[in-house]
Parts: C-alpha cells; structure tokens; sequence
C-alpha cells in the first residue's frame, strides 16, 4: 500500500497559501507527489522546507486559474485535487465582476473540467461558509445546514462580495451540466474559520 501511495500524484491549487500549505504539508507525510498550482510570481519557496523528500516530490505549475490550458496541464495525470485557489482581497474591488466573480466561478469550472478530462478519482472543492450566510430570511433558532444559502441580492446590495462570489461558485457546481462531472467523487466543504499555526522565522509549518 505505501508504494501505491508513494505513486499517486494529487494537484493541489492555490498551494502556497495557508491553507494550501497544510495541504501539502499532509500529502507530502503520506508519500504523495504534487502538482502545487501558484499565481504567477508568488514565492513557492516554503513548501520545499515542509519535508525532507519536499524538492523530489513537489512539482510548481505557475497558473492563472482562468487559463483553462495551464490548470489542465497542472491536473493531467493526477488521481486527486484540491481546489484551494480563490480571490481574496481586504480592499474593495473596483470591478467585483471582474476581480472576484469570474475568478471565482470560472476557475472552478476550469478546474472541473479538467479533472473530467483527466479521469480524476477525487475532487475536493474547498469554500466559506459564507456561501451559506448570510441569510436574513432563514427561521430564526434554525440550525444552518446545507439547504441554508446565503441571500446573494442581500449581500450584492450591501457590497459583501466574499460571500457572493463564495455562493456564485457553488451554485454553478450544483448545475446539472456541471455537477455530473465529477459526479459523487466531488466533495465539498464550506469552512466556518481558518485557524491554525503559523511559523514566520524561516516561513516553516510545524
């Protein structure tokens, strides 16, 4: 079983964020290889510091997830993925459409189809739970659950566009067309915090 793992190769995009880093962090202890999908030009360089066989087993794909050409490249011959990259901003955006709703939706179509042509096994979609609230109209004292979605005229009018390019992606994976890509291999999860442990002297994760 460990040579079979050490054989499969998991793209993971979005790879030198937090969250992506963690992700790597546990594939390379499971003896995966990695296709680790970056923005062009951003640092990569920590991932190689995650473990001893990190250099052997990582392999970088700068990618503009909108180039539907460079996440196929990325995702050909992979068994699994981890689809982590998506826009985030602490400014307003002058352009949400452009900045925010088309990165998010259409990367994640990209990524998609990509995995459909690649005969992937697995696809791991990651998102917030803001693509679940907010939602003034859900009944007060309610558990929120997977049939609760956040109010995206709500959020558009007030100017919250997190959660509306969080609900734009999941609502175009739910489309038929779409959602019989991946079919029951397609795992979605809606992370309510990112919290963890961060080590900036030297940029390692422990």
């Amino acid at each position: 079983m460990a040579n079979q793992i050490r054989e499969e190769v998991v793209c993971v995009t979005g790879a030198n964020g937090f969250i992506g880093t963690w992700i790597v962090k546990t594939l390379l202890q499971k003896h995966y290889k990695i296709h680790a999908t970056i923005f062009p030009n951003s640092d990569p360089s920590h991932l190689f510091t995650l473990h001893p066989e990190a250099k052997s087993r990582i392999t970088i794909f700068p990618v503009n997830i909108l180039d539907s050409n460079a996440v196929s490249s990325a995702i050909k011959n992979c068994s699994g993925v981890f689809h982590v990259a998506s826009p985030c901003t602490l400014e307003d955006p002058t352009d949400p459409q452009k900045e925010l709703l088309e990165p998010a939706v259409q990367g994640t179509l990209n990524v998609l189809e990509a995995s459909k042509r690649a005969g992937v096994k697995r696809v791991v979609l990651t998102s917030s739970i803001s693509a679940m609230v907010p939602n003034p109209n859900w009944p007060e004292k309610t558990a929120i659950d997977e049939t609760s979605w956040t109010d995206v005229e709500y959020c558009k009018l007030r100017g919250k566009w997190y959660p509306s390019f969080n609900w734009d992606a999941f609502q175009h994976v739910e489309k038929p067309n779409v959602s019989c890509s991946c079919g029951d291999n397609l795992v979605r999860l809606t992370g309510l915090e990112t919290l963890g442990l961060v080590r900036l002297v030297g940029v390692k994760i422990q």
